[in-house]
């Protein structure tokens, strides 16, 4: 079980990512990010982009919540190790992903493109949540 972070207004839920690029042997993180099951994709920190100049990146076009259309910065990750530390730093999943395309943002998010592959619980009144 993970705990939501209290500093959001609401409480949200939210996790620490550590992403590894397998391929090239670039770690990213541990970051914070937030677990939005309504966005598409996860996303990387900009501040992470800096430590990281190696990996591929890419432009696409993006819909944003808004619908307003706009070219963003993606990272293409081919063979990824996620893993989702919990507020102590331990590892509470790991699992190996193919071809993640991340979207480079101001803060984190874990989207559907990674939860979509578990099974994820919000317990809300709790201020909890977990995945499997």
């Amino acid at each position: 079980m993970f705990s939501y972070d209290t500093s959001w207004q609401p409480p949200a839920p939210c996790v620490r990512l550590c992403i590894f690029d397998n391929r090239l042997g670039v770690r990213l993180g541990p970051f914070p990010a937030l677990v939005d099951t309504g966005a598409d994709c996860s996303c990387l920190p900009k501040s992470i982009r800096s430590s990281a100049p190696r990996l591929d990146y890419e432009f696409a076009q993006v819909l944003d919540f808004n619908g307003q259309t706009s070219t963003m910065e993606f990272v293409r990750i081919l063979d990824a190790t996620v893993e989702l530390l919990d507020g102590r730093s331990t590892v509470r999943l790991r699992k190996s992903y193919s071809n993640l395309r991340l979207l480079v943002v101001s803060d984190g998010i874990l989207g559907r493109d990674i939860l979509n592959q578990h099974a994820v619980s919000l317990i809300g009144p709790g201020l909890r949540w977990n995945i499997e």
